[in-house]
């Protein structure tokens, strides 16, 4: 069950990556500080994006299609 949850929690997150990825973008800085705050988000996002797309790959290589399919079944 802990793997089918996870495999959720994958699918769940790249939808949040996408309404994140859309409000970074969406940012207006008012000075150079808050520029350097906009893109240390931004590296951050884009790190965590790859680290979670790598671990989901790996994920995805080790389990069963079934399960993998249930899993995404969970976050539909």
């Amino acid at each position: 069950m802990l793997v089918l949850m996870t495999i959720e929690c994958f699918v769940e997150a790249r939808e949040h990556d996408k309404r994140a990825e859309q409000a970074l973008t969406s940012i207006r800085a008012g000075s150079a500080a808050d520029e350097r705050w906009i893109q240390a988000a931004e590296k951050w996002h884009f790190r965590r994006r790859h680290a979670l797309r790598r671990a989901k790959r790996l994920l995805k290589q080790a389990v069963p299609p079934e399960t993998w399919a249930k899993g995404v079944a969970l976050a539909e």
